[in-house]
């Protein structure tokens, strides 16, 4: 763990006006956190990653701001830097913000915690559509997934001898699904009915799973890291949520690999959100074609790499790429 040096300490004082009294380091994905006890109360300061623009880090402190301004004050909102409106500093290179402090638990496995963070990413989303410009004429998605697909499938039929025989054998775990669906990209693309959920756009979290999400009396009480947030398309945001929520791992080996897909939770998260903010067409479908797209593109960024390509990581998403057209085949069907 990192505890705050004194210089920067002193800093935070300084800026914010407000005294320190105790320093909890987090462990984060997203970037050094400090959760901070003052004499004003509980504060978080975060520390954003180098390569984290600041201007991309200004606009997610507008958008913080905002979804408050619309009541969504599960999201937290971004100090100000006393006597300006800055709400980022830089100490030593790197960038640092302080933000309102979110009480809670992580995800339980509770069905109304599940449907609040259902019903939250549908607001979340239902406030945020004045921040695109999209008019519905990017229709092309579905067929860059297809293309995705098949060049995925070549880069398989062809992994021996360019890649270790452990990682070859791996992803040919893989490949029925990817010739399963592939088929299924080919016919979506050729049909109408899929454009008015595609061209359903807002901001997007980009990262809505389980350890972003504080809950509280069954309720949300917090969402965090917003570093991905940008324009794009609801469906690809409600897909990953609806897996991530719902997916039960296994053990195997020394690493985790799912194991299948609770889809009675996953229609439920499905229910909740299409009750507060419905995506119009057969979502049930494009909740399939969107989560296998986002690991297929995972594959193909790892495959990348050659001969320095993470086996591990190669074995759990070949997995859950061989799973997915059997498990959320029942989500259409409404089994």
């Amino acid at each position: 763990m990192i505890t705050l040096d004194t210089k920067l300490m002193e800093e935070v004082e300084q800026r914010y006006g407000l005294s320190l009294l105790e320093d909890d380091p987090q462990q984060s994905g997203s970037g050094e956190v400090h959760i901070l006890k003052t004499d004003q109360g509980p504060r978080v300061l975060k520390k954003h990653d180098s390569s984290f623009e600041r201007d991309r880090l200004a606009f997610q402190h507008i958008v913080l701001g905002y979804l408050n301004d619309k009541g969504l004050n599960v999201f937290p909102i971004a100090y100000p830097i006393r006597g300006t409106t800055e709400t980022i500093f830089n100490h030593q290179g790197s960038d640092y913000a302080l933000y309102v402090f979110k009480d809670g638990h992580f995800h339980s496995w509770n069905i109304e915690e599940l449907k609040d963070a259902a019903r939250t990413l549908a607001r979340f989303h239902q406030a945020t559509v004045p921040f695109t410009t999209f008019q519905g004429n990017d229709d092309s998605f579905l067929g860059r997934c297809a293309q995705s697909t098949e060049d995925l499938i070549l880069k398989i039929q062809q992994a021996e001898g360019v890649y270790s025989s452990n990682i070859a054998a791996t992803l040919q775990e893989a490949l029925p699904a990817l010739e399963r669906l592939k088929i299924d990209f080919d016919q979506a693309t050729q049909e109408e009915r899929y454009l008015p959920a595609m061209r359903e756009t807002s901001l997007i979290h980009r990262d809505y799973h389980q350890r972003n999400v504080l809950f509280k009396d069954d309720q949300v009480s917090g969402v965090f890291d917003l570093d991905g947030v940008a324009p794009g398309k609801r469906i690809y945001d409600l897909a990953f949520a609806i897996h991530e929520f719902n997916s039960i791992y296994e053990e195997t080996d020394g690493t985790f690999k799912l194991k299948e897909v609770d889809m009675e939770r996953a229609r439920t998260f499905l229910e909740a959100y299409q009750s507060t903010f419905p995506i119009p067409g057969p979502v049930e479908d494009l909740i399939l074609l969107t989560t296998a797209y986002r690991h297929i593109a995972r594959l193909e960024f790892e495959l990348k790499k050659g001969a320095n390509a993470d086996e591990i990581f190669l074995q759990g998403i070949s997995r859950t790429v061989s799973l997915l057209p059997n498990t959320y085949a029942s989500l259409k069907r409404g089994e």
